[in-house]
């Protein structure tokens, strides 16, 4: 894998400011309706408010919009016949809405596998839910996307920002640091281009995401992470009364949600938890569903089941989704020995201040010859001759003898030495 020059890290920096310039463009501010008449005091209501862009405004109702202090419903028409002229949420022909899905970008999970598996990766403009139960992965890989959203899209990245909303405290920058090492980047750029926050009620966590809205506008943002969505909603309501309010209260969010991923053309990766399905049967080895009902089910664009394998092993299945067939993966999450070989394409150059070549000459040796490391998620390796391996009902790869057992074990060998670390420390969810 070539040297970075210092040439070619100015060239592809200046690529990606012109991707900011051209991803500024994909949706329009709201200062625009003071040159169709609107006054700027009623402009800055509006931004006041957390609306800071034309498509933002065109997603609320007449309703709320009069509910704004000092806007009349006078003003509140006069602002939308305004908007009208700028943007168009009108209809417009097939042709047109495949052009408007090319400009979804397809981040990577840092596993190839997951990658096929979810059609090139966790895309924008769209709410993707991991539910599953505790140390299944999710959480984890919410820590490889704070990384790999930061790649350029030359690179199977986002180009952009992440935001991360934690209800359950188990966001860990410290984990970031060494993920963003295997993937050749400056730690401290990395952590600096994740805002964090901590919710502790559900009105908080929705709140958090109200203030978003301002800075997406402002920066170039790709990911918003909750982690996790349902937790706050099961703590602050309780039993079978309050059940309903709950409910509405959670779709409130899931709305605000998908209207955050579709006005900045962000991905949304959120989590969720399980419950016990006493009306699984007894056929049913696991009788667990995610948790938050229907409403949460129909507000999710791509959902993904998380399950534990066999040893380290963990198991990815797209439950639902619009354009992906029902399928699954396993995939195991370890120390890793560096990105895997290809994941730099265009050149192996990079095209953010985060990608400083920082791995060390034996790691490049390792990732260029060890293809089944890749990241921080591993995916077994598939049937070789020297390696038979066999799917098993459809699920898991099961090694075959001995012979197997112990070409398994010395793909683990190809990993750098490092401190021993006990209690599982890499599993956070």
């Amino acid at each position: 894998m070539p040297e970075f020059k210092a040439e070619d890290q100015s060239q592809l920096q200046l690529v990606e400011r012109e991707e900011i310039e051209d991803e500024e463009e994909m949706f329009e501010a709201i200062d625009k309706l003071t040159s169709l008449g609107i006054n700027a005091g009623d402009v800055k209501k509006l931004q006041d408010a957390g609306i800071y862009t034309c498509n933002g405004l065109m997603m609320h109702t007449k309703k709320s919009l009069t509910g704004i202090k000092g806007l009349s419903e006078a003003k509140v028409d006069k602002i939308c016949e305004a908007v009208e002229k700028i943007v168009n949420f009108g209809y417009i022909t097939g042709s047109d809405a495949l052009l408007k899905r090319k400009s979804v970008v397809r981040i990577t999970t840092g596993s190839q596998s997951l990658d096929e598996l979810l059609g090139g990766g966790i895309e924008t403009s769209a709410i993707t839910e991991a539910f599953g139960e505790f140390r299944s992965g999710k959480t984890q890989l919410a820590h490889t996307l704070c990384v790999s959203t930061q790649l350029p899209t030359s690179m199977k990245g986002g180009n952009g920002k992440v935001a991360y909303i934690d209800t359950e405290g188990t966001f860990r920058p410290d984990r970031i640091i060494p993920i963003a090492e295997r993937f050749g980047m400056d730690p401290g750029a990395v952590l600096d281009n994740i805002i964090y926050a901590r919710a502790y009620t559900y009105e908080h966590q929705y709140n958090l995401l109200l203030g978003l809205a301002a800075k997406m506008a402002e920066e170039p943002f790709r990911l918003l992470i909750v982690d996790s969505v349902i937790a706050l909603f099961r703590v602050d309501f309780t039993g079978r009364g309050e059940l309903a309010e709950r409910q509405q209260k959670l779709a409130q969010m899931l709305s605000r949600l998908m209207k955050i991923a579709e006005e900045f053309n962000v991905a949304v990766y959120m989590t969720n938890q399980v419950i016990a399905d006493p009306g699984g049967g007894v056929f049913i080895s696991d009788p667990k569903k995610p948790a938050g009902g229907h409403v949460l089910a129909h507000a999710a664009t791509i959902r993904l089941m998380f399950r534990k394998g066999k040893g380290e092993q963990r198991v990815c299945k797209v439950f639902d989704a619009p354009n992906l067939p029902e399928a699954e993966q396993v995939f195991q999450i370890t120390p890793g020995a560096g990105p895997p070989p290809g994941w730099l394409s265009g050149g192996d150059t990079p095209a953010t201040p985060a990608l400083a070549a920082r791995r060390p000459p034996e790691q490049l040796e390792i990732a260029a010859n060890s293809p089944t490391q890749v990241g921080v998620m591993q995916t077994p390796t598939r049937p070789s001759a020297s390696l038979p391996l066999q799917e098993v009902g459809g699920e898991e790869l099961q090694p075959q003898g001995g012979a197997a057992e112990e070409a398994v074990a010395n793909t683990q060998l190809s990993i750098p030495e490092q401190p021993i670390q006990t209690g599982n420390p890499y599993y956070s969810c």
